[in-house]
């Protein structure tokens, strides 16, 4: 099997991951917060490793760092409980659903006003559609379609300059990327664990700075506090109910535990095959390469093949990749491209050899 949907979620993931949560899942571990004795305690370290671990990673405080099921989990978590009403916002038309939905949600509720604006020529467009009440800008630091990257400095910068929120959808990009979030202007960072930091699906995590409130959206059980039926304002306890992922974030623990070191050089081997894959694809006669990719993404349209048709074409041939609209439904009009693209994402495991399979398999449906 070739793989090339990285993206979606990586693949392979490194041993240490699947060992630790085999520990705990095999272990004396129990339900963290329901319990003082040392198996609820086993967990609750187990916790505090991973919000150790990410904290460190990304260079934010550990109290500012929630655990979460993953970057949708953490968008909706933001920008549901931001106190946004009666405030404008601002996006791209080249969002993931993660988080445009929330957003659209909101709008359509008659809770927030909504600019959509396309991301080129984005620091310009800012000031031209900005509100005496605009609250919040909110936008992936990478596309999932086309591996571009936005300037989330300036674009940070800006908004601190103005009293506006930035949150940012991180999906693509921690694990790729480094962060240094006590010194950037971001104020809002949701991830997930599963894709460049290598992790297990099902994990990632939410980063709040420091005086920015949160209404909790999800309530429930979280072990102290019982007899108050609303739920706590403390930091996590309040915005993490239930029972948590434990042997998830083991892995994921281990996973940045893994990658902390080998960041430069992963990613840059990945960016490395995505150039040798784009260039590749576009000396193909009838193939277009969608934009000029900054993170492990290559998109592609065929003139005269569908992208579905080229996905089972490919699958036949042992090569996974991603068709479609890939969850981010208004991108695909600016790019030409009605029926969606194929979407190749190779990671830091990846061959020249296995790109160049992928490209002549794909020439090889002229």
């Amino acid at each position: 099997m070739i793989y090339m949907d990285n993206a979606a979620t990586a693949w392979p993931r490194p041993a240490v991951v699947a060992r630790e949560m085999a520990r705990v899942a095999q272990g004396a571990f129990g339900n963290p917060g329901r319990g003082s004795h040392a198996a609820a305690r086993a967990s609750a370290h187990v916790l505090l490793g991973a919000r150790e671990a990410l904290a460190n990673h990304l260079g934010c405080p550990l109290e500012r760092l929630l655990l979460t099921p993953g970057c949708t989990w953490g968008l909706n978590m933001a920008l549901l409980g931001l106190r946004l009403r009666g405030g404008h916002v601002i996006s791209t038309t080249h969002e993931h659903n993660a988080l445009l939905r929330p957003l659209w949600r909101l709008m359509r509720r008659g809770e927030i006003s909504l600019t959509l604006l396309p991301p080129e020529g984005l620091m310009t467009a800012l000031e031209g559609v900005r509100r005496p009440n605009t609250r919040l800008v909110a936008l992936a630091h990478g596309s999932n379609v086309t591996g571009e990257l936005r300037d989330v400095e300036a674009i940070g910068a800006w908004c601190r300059s103005r009293g506006i929120w930035l949150a940012v959808d991180g999906a693509q990009t921690v694990g790729h990327l480094r962060y240094d979030l006590a010194h950037q202007p971001i104020d809002v960072l949701a991830f997930c664990g599963h894709k460049g930091l290598r992790g297990p699906m099902g994990t990632g995590g939410l980063y709040v700075r420091e005086g920015l409130a949160l209404e909790p959206v999800v309530r429930g059980g979280t072990g102290g506090y019982t007899q108050e039926l609303d739920p706590p304002d403390d930091w996590p306890d309040g915005y993490e109910p239930g029972t948590p992922n434990v042997a998830g974030m083991a892995g994921l623990a281990a996973a940045v535990g893994w990658i902390d070191g080998r960041l430069n050089h992963e990613a840059a081997h990945a960016m490395a095959m995505a150039h040798r894959l784009a260039k590749g694809l576009r000396g193909l006669r009838g193939v277009r390469v969608i934009g000029d990719p900054q993170l492990p993404v290559v998109a592609m349209v065929h003139n005269a093949h569908e992208p579905v048709a080229i996905g089972e074409a490919l699958d036949r041939r042992g090569i996974c990749v991603r068709t479609g609209f890939q969850c981010a439904p208004l991108i695909h009009r600016e790019i030409g491209a009605p029926q969606g693209v194929v979407r190749f994402s190779p990671g830091s495991t990846t061959t020249a050899g296995e790109v160049d399979t992928c490209v002549a398999a794909v020439w090889g449906m002229k």
